[in-house]
């Protein structure tokens, strides 16, 4: 069982491979739909799905790749109310989440701590992409960020976070003007099809092998630019 948050450049496509893989069960949470300026890198972004609930789309596609899928969806998203719901049952979550919408982030971080399993937290930025992993005994992701992992969420000032500690391989080709934006939530990340592809592929593959084999060195981070031609790993 895995909880997907977030189905559009990388979860949408996370949860098909999940499926294809043969994983049985799936939660799935978003509360957007398919605009145009999604179609440059979004699995299942096309004229037929714009205006459409992105999760309501993807849970389609995965029952018609496996129409006995178990299958809950959350089409508010990830919110403060329904964070515990979501993780409750799941073995792995993982985190697809806007970079705008850290608070929600945090939210499904501490119930999967609170919970006991791990979450892979995904993303693309450029070419590239970049997994972290934390698990319920290892560094919290507030703790990471350089945050208080026992503050309550609505105290904490987003606006201090470096959203660049999330970028292992320092993405000089893009503009930093931009890059600034993006951590203040004024835009999103640019991306292309490829940084989707490459961490949906690094995600969805640590993930499994860390369920099939929990006995195997535990992953922290990795990440990939082809741009760049850069790869990086970390393991506990």
């Amino acid at each position: 069982r895995v909880g997907i948050a977030g189905c559009g450049a990388i979860g949408g496509h996370a949860a098909s491979e999940l499926t294809y893989w043969g994983v049985g069960h799936l939660k799935i949470a978003d509360f957007d739909v398919f605009e145009t300026s999604n179609a440059n890198r979004q699995l299942f972004a096309a004229f037929s799905t714009v205006g459409k609930a992105k999760v309501e789309v993807v849970a389609s596609n995965l029952r018609d790749i496996e129409p006995g899928i178990g299958l809950k969806v959350f089409p508010q998203g990830i919110t403060f109310d329904n964070a515990k719901e979501f993780v409750t049952g799941c073995d792995a979550i993982i985190d697809s989440i806007d970079y705008e919408k850290p608070q929600c982030s945090i939210a499904l971080h501490r119930v999967a701590r609170e919970v006991g399993i791990p979450i892979f937290l995904s993303q693309c930025v450029g070419y590239g992409a970049s997994v972290f992993v934390f698990y319920p005994e290892s560094e919290s992701y507030e703790e990471y960020l350089g945050l208080d992992p026992l503050a309550p969420i609505e105290s904490i000032d987003f606006s201090q976070i470096d959203l660049l500690n999330l970028c292992p391989i320092v993405l000089d080709y893009i503009e930093k003007v931009i890059l600034e934006k993006v951590i203040a939530g004024e835009m999103e990340a640019p991306t292309v099809i490829a940084g989707q592809t490459f961490a949906v592929g690094l995600t969805v593959s640590n993930l499994i092998m860390q369920i099939i084999n929990p006995t195997r060195p535990r992953l922290r981070m990795c990440a990939f630019d082809p741009f760049k031609g850069e790869y990086k790993e970390e393991r506990y």
